[in-house]
């Protein structure tokens, strides 16, 4: 006897319709996702001292190397409406990484927020080709109102001015002029200046001591003309160029500009180093040792 025919598949044939089917789906959102992208969770801010300095890094949707135009769907607004927003680069045919955030006002006042980004900062600089003293921030653009307005005042920082409306949402899309995620806060203008009058006036007291230092050992050796003396001069005139480059002195003494930072910070750097060896050399008198223990320690 023949065995009759089964009209419809196999058992074993239906798991691997439903996987097939699975990665279609799969490949489509994949496929969607890759063109749109959602807002973050809006940030709500107010009049309040918890609100003086937000760090938002984290609290941001991160997109890498998206081309030249990002589409997003807007935070939900008070009345629950979401839109959808289209930003293109700043200079077409690049492709920048972007990231996106909301702040929500639920006062009855126009709130002013600064988004801040410092443009030399230790952590996740690298080691070899350090990425110091470059910009951060390309352009920041709103889901509505103002257009955010950068603050020229500061050299080391990128700021910009943000102005949310009261009672509502506002989703601002940020294209980042690095290809690393840079740190970015979010802090109240009077509390930013209060902040920044503390620093300066630490850095003016750095400035004074390594400066005093260095007219004193610099005075002590036209006394006293023991090696000791000059080197240790230098390395404080060194230690004083590096602290001015790095406050900004320069910026404000030659009128120089915050691209050619890196420049100067790189000159400081080596001629702080090139001092302390000299330093060293001449405090440890090291040529009274083995030759093999200079060699190992200039090397």
């Amino acid at each position: 006897m023949n065995r009759k025919q089964r009209c419809g598949p196999r058992p074993l044939e239906r798991p691997f319709g439903v996987v097939f089917a699975l990665a279609a789906v799969l490949f489509v959102l994949l496929a969607c996702y890759g063109s749109n992208a959602f807002a973050a969770e809006p940030i709500v801010i107010g009049p309040g001292p918890s609100d003086e300095k937000i760090d938002i890094t984290l609290l941001g949707e991160f997109y890498e190397r998206r081309g030249d135009k990002l589409s997003v769907e807007t935070a939900p607004s008070a009345d629950g409406i979401v839109g959808r927003m289209t930003v293109s680069a700043k200079t077409p045919g690049t492709n920048p990484s972007w990231l996106v955030f909301a702040l929500s006002n639920p006062t009855e006042k126009t709130l002013t927020r600064w988004l801040i980004a410092q443009r030399y900062d230790v952590v996740g600089s690298r080691v070899l080709k350090p990425d110091l003293d470059a910009p951060r921030i390309t352009n920041v653009t709103p889901s509505l109102g103002f257009k955010p307005e950068r603050v020229e005042d500061y050299d080391h920082l990128d700021i910009y001015r943000l102005s949310i409306e009261p009672g509502t949402t506002v989703t601002f899309i940020v294209e980042l002029a690095s290809a690393s995620v840079p740190r970015l806060f979010l802090s109240s203008p009077g509390s930013f200046g209060k902040r920044q009058q503390d620093i300066n006036l630490f850095h003016g007291i750095l400035l004074g001591i390594t400066g005093l230092l260095a007219i004193f050992l610099t005075a002590i050796f036209a006394v006293n003309h023991k090696a000791i003396f000059p080197a240790a001069a230098l390395a404080a005139w060194s230690a004083l160029a590096y602290l001015c480059v790095d406050f900004g002195f320069w910026h404000k003494l030659f009128q120089l500009t915050s691209e050619d930072n890196g420049t100067y910070r790189a000159a400081s750097e080596a001629a702080f180093a090139a001092s302390l060896v000299v330093f060293l050399y001449t405090f440890l008198n090291l040529r009274l040792w083995p030759n093999w223990i200079s060699v190992t320690f200039f090397a």
